[in-house]
């Protein structure tokens, strides 16, 4: 999970971050008071008001403020609707209109009932943005409150600190700042930006400009970065004149992907004494730019043996992969063997590991075999220890040695029990004694599908039996009955942080609601009250809570078989599979691999929402089906993920003539490498099961496994057909390209 706040509390802590970063006065006005009340809602007069409060309340959870707000209009004439003036206040606060939220949530006091703690934490949200510090902190502390170890006391301490420093009270101010950004509670380079200001303010500009230059660093690639520089020169400071920060920088931008803007910053840089870690540095940079021949002329100087260790070991390994990525396999293997010479502890073991992996990926299985032997009798425990094992095994099948790799693969169960390459073991085992010794062969591909009777080898296995497969049986037990019951047993505050759960998820509030179901639940063991809360969370359309839940905490596939399997965004997902011709399960499949149901998860490579769409991906999906271009700028909406997606999908099996397994390795690793590997002479005339386990990328080959046991799992709990695989490869033929 992420350490940082939820989206809307980073953009207002962005929005007064920058307050405070400007100095701005608060502007004059003072917010309405509080209206005295009782803990319920009075009825609305607009005869459509829980419609539109439920329309608003979906285009919130989607991320589509703007319809939130057009949906609650009608309503907000009305001084006594609080639900959807909480809803808009909310909404308004994503697209940093401060005076709008206020407006909107200000009236709502009073009236909110188990969320009028979390109406004061938002009203003074916006109050906060707006520069109105001193108002804000008496609701921000209100809000804190209600539950100062909870949601509300976490979610209020970033704008509260970040107040203080606005409203001049600095020595609290920094007090605060300093021990979130210890206890990394908080988006650190706004926390900085604020820090910075009050030991300015303070007088205190050495320290100050230290703070500054740590965001400059340490956050090249976010905003606050080009605030730090601008308050850096307006101290005098020059940040780029330090070549130590700018190759501290220079180091965060190839590691967050950014590897043109790391090479300009490296511009005409050279520091005595450094010449062998700026090489590497510049290598690593080109070799992220995909500009690898020049990558591997700079790395001379970090090769040299009279360059720093740490320098060294990298620059080996980088120097193995860029041999290894122009087909050089000998001048990679002279770079590891020397790195497993010279290195120690992981760094060796990695070196020889690699050298073997490099040999079995250039179809050289004989001195592959002799390699991972050498591995394994040389690192007998620890880390790629189970690896070694299975790929000996494999580098024997590889060769026609069925017998001798079923020995390795029995070895392997037996020295690594809990190994999680067991189940491939005893496949592989079957498959290497079939043609020999068909009974055993048939005991083993029963065993895999005791073991995981749903999982990728489990299929396979089904397939190898043919009509002497076993019944799937899913024996799943039960939850404990009693769900609402328990969950009204609970004590005061756990049934406290219930009831704002369910009236934030009500709401369209997701992630709040999320948060307070979490912490509701935190420690318990009462199944009851688990399935209760797996059940408001799926009603609320929170489906990643609900799946982890039953995942996890609820006994997996056989007791919340249904949680961890979910229909997630059935409307979306059946709509869009029906338009494109997918299976809805083969949807979910994936959608429970990329993002396990949360629509607004980012990755690191930039990847949106459930189903991981590049922004880039979706711009030119939105220009095939003559979507609006922005759409592609959307999608947190599960609407234009799942139809992107879907299609995607779709596009994908038609280039792969239906094969769920090889759509699947496309989506993982982009339909042109499949395609290569495909029109490899080593991997074209490979069974599928083969081909799957001989993919190069170890990420792609478990994603396949998984996504493919996702799929059979789904049909078999939701109804449909089990899955057929084909035994061997389809044509390839064109068609999506990326």
């Amino acid at each position: 999970m992420s350490r940082h706040p939820p989206r809307p509390l980073r953009l207002i802590v962005c929005g007064l971050a920058a307050f405070v970063l400007s100095g701005s006065p608060s502007p004059a006005g003072a917010t309405p008071a509080p209206t005295s009340g009782g803990n319920s809602e009075p009825p609305a007069n607009h005869p459509g008001a829980p419609a539109l409060r439920a329309q608003a309340a979906a285009r919130l959870a989607a991320g589509d403020p703007a319809g939130a707000i057009a949906a609650c209009g009608p309503l907000l004439r009305q001084e006594d609707e609080a639900g959807c003036r909480l809803i808009a206040g909310a909404a308004h606060l994503v697209d940093h209109r401060w005076e709008e939220a206020r407006a909107a949530l200000a009236p709502a006091r009073g009236r909110l009932g188990p969320l009028e703690p979390w109406g004061a934490l938002l009203l003074g949200e916006a109050l906060a943005g707006a520069g109105r510090s001193a108002e804000a902190l008496q609701l921000l502390d209100e809000a804190a409150a209600a539950d100062p170890d909870g949601p509300l006391g976490r979610r209020a301490e970033v704008p509260a600190a970040l107040a203080l420093a606005h409203a001049g009270r600095l020595d609290e101010a920094r007090q605060r700042l300093e021990a979130l950004l210890a206890a990394q509670r908080g988006p650190a380079a706004e926390l900085r930006l604020a820090l910075a200001r009050a030991l300015a303010a303070a007088g205190e500009k050495k320290e100050a400009v230290e703070q500054y230059r740590r965001i400059w660093r340490e956050h090249p690639d976010l905003p606050e970065a080009e605030h730090a520089a601008r308050a850096l020169a307006a101290l005098g400071v020059v940040p780029a004149a330090d070549a130590a920060d700018r190759i501290a920088r220079a180091d965060r931008l190839v590691a967050r992907g950014h590897a043109a803007r790391a090479l300009r910053e490296l511009e005409g840089l050279a520091v005595e004494g450094r010449g062998e870690d700026l090489a590497l540095l510049r290598a690593r940079a080109l070799s992220g730019a995909d500009r690898k021949a020049e990558a591997e002329e700079v790395l001379a100087p970090a090769l040299r043996r009279e360059a720093p260790a740490p320098v060294r070991t990298q620059a080996l390994e980088l120097a193995a992969r860029l041999a290894m990525r122009r087909g050089d396999v000998d001048a990679a293997l002279g770079h590891l063997r020397r790195l497993e010479k010279e290195a120690s502890g992981a760094a060796a073991r990695e070196a020889a590991f690699l050298a073997a992996f490099f040999l079995y990926d250039a179809g050289r299985f004989a001195e592959a075999e002799a390699a991972f032997r050498a591995f394994a009798a040389k690192y007998r425990s620890g880390s790629r220890a189970d690896e070694a094992v299975w790929y000996t095994a494999w580098t024997l099948y590889k060769q026609g040695k069925r017998e001798a790799a079923a020995k390795e693969l029995a070895a392997l169960e037996q020295r690594f029990p809990r190994s999680s390459l067991v189940d491939q073991a005893i496949y592989w085992r079957a498959r290497a004694l079939e043609a020999a010794r068909p009974a055993a062969a048939e005991k083993l591909y029963r065993r895999v599908i005791d073991r995981d009777p749903a999982g990728w080898y489990a299929l396979l296995a089904r397939q190898r039996l043919g009509g002497k497969a076993p019944p799937f049986r899913l024996d799943a037990v039960p939850l404990a009955g009693g769900a609402k019951r328990a969950r009204a047993k609970q004590p005061a505050l756990v049934a406290a942080r219930l009831a704002r759960a369910e009236a934030l998820y009500a709401a369209g509030l997701i992630e709040e609601g999320g948060a307070e179901l979490d912490a509701a639940i935190a420690g318990r063991r009462d199944t009851g009250l688990l399935a209760a809360a797996a059940e408001l969370a799926r009603g609320a359309g929170d489906h990643h809570r609900a799946w982890q839940l039953g995942l996890y905490r609820l006994g997996g596939l056989r007791g919340a078989a249904d949680l961890a399997f979910p229909q997630a965004f059935a409307e979306e997902v059946r709509e869009a599979a029906r338009r494109f011709g997918v299976d809805p399960h083969f949807v979910w499949s994936i959608m429970r691999q990329e993002s396990g149901f949360r629509p607004r998860v980012r990755s690191p490579a930039a990847a949106v929402g459930l189903m991981q769409l590049l922004p880039t991906t979706a711009e030119r999906i939105a220009g095939l089906l003559q979507r609006p271009a922005d759409e592609a700028k959307r999608l947190e909406d599960p609407r234009i993920n799942v139809t992107f997606g879907t299609w995607y999908l779709g596009a994908l099996l038609d280039r792969f003539e239906g094969s769920v397994a090889l759509a699947a390795a496309a989506y993982n690793a982009g339909p042109p490498a499949v395609a290569r590997w495909m029109a490899e002479p080593a991997r074209r005339d490979l069974p599928l099961d083969e081909f799957v386990e001989s993919i190069p990328f170890r990420e792609t080959r478990h994603y396949v496994k998984r996504v493919v046991g996702n799929l059979q799992t789904y049909r078999l709990i939701h109804g449909g057909e089990p899955v057929r695989l084909p035994a061997t490869l389809p044509a390839l033929k064109p068609g999506v390209e990326f």
